[in-house]
Order: structure tokens, then C-alpha cells, then sequence
């Protein structure tokens, strides 16, 4: 057996046992959110309208993703600050930035998304 041999079924021993550890994690930490799971808040709420049940959603999404748009802007950044010139790290940071305004437009589109489609059908959010 060549070198290069020995060494790619040591890397996937190490990869099998490192995915073994993180499944070993997983499963002890199921107790922990099977207790936790009794004071989680249901982000859709209890009952109402069903305009009132989407506006909960779209804020709900609006709660999560307008800080990870935020973060995307901010990695963006970075890659293209570390880029150094090199025009595939450049185009990959643009790439991340493409994709970081479409969350923030996303974002912002959403709420009169459901004022208008909710008055359209009739049971519309509140604006």
C-alpha cells in the first residue's frame, strides 16, 4: 500500500470518528430539549384569524431573517477584504453579497406581501 493510501483511510477513520462524536452529542442532548421543549413559545400563537396567524409567521421569519441577511452583508465584506485580488475570491464575495440583498429585499417586501395577498382574500394582516 503507497503512502497516499495510508493517509486517505486515515482521514476517513478520523472523519467516521468525528461524525460518530457529534452523533453521540446529539443523541445525549435529547433529554436536555425534551425538558426544555414544555417552556417554548409557539411563534404562530394561540388561535386568531387566520390574517392574524400569517402576520405572526412573517414576523416570526422577519425576527430571523433580518439578522442573518445583516451577518451575510457582513461576511461578504470580509471575503472581500481578504480576497487579496484574487478574482475567485472576489467573485464569490459578490456572489454572497448578491445573496445577502436578496434576504434584505426579502425581508423587507415581506410584510406588504401579506397586507396586500390579506386583502386580496379578504383576511388580510394589518398593516
Amino acid at each position: 500500500m503507497n503512502s497516499l493510501n495510508k493517509l486517505s483511510i486515515a482521514a476517513g477513520r478520523k472523519l467516521i470518528g468525528t461524525m460518530m462524536f457529534l452523533v453521540l452529542i446529539i443523541l445525549l442532548s435529547f433529554p436536555f430539549f425534551a425538558i426544555q421543549a414544555e417552556n417554548i413559545i409557539n411563534p404562530i400563537g394561540e388561535g386568531g384569524t387566520f390574517g392574524a396567524i400569517i402576520q405572526r409567521i412573517v414576523n416570526f421569519a422577519k425576527s430571523l431573517l433580518a439578522p442573518l441577511a445583516v451577518l451575510m452583508v457582513l461576511i461578504a465584506g470580509f471575503l472581500y477584504m481578504t480576497g487579496g485580488g484574487n478574482p475567485e475570491k472576489i467573485k464569490i464575495a459578490h456572489r454572497v453579497f448578491l445573496w445577502a440583498v436578496v434576504g434584505i429585499a426579502i425581508v423587507l417586501i415581506a410584510e406588504s406581501v401579506c397586507v396586500i395577498v390579506g386583502r386580496i382574500i379578504g383576511a388580510g394582516c394589518t398593516p
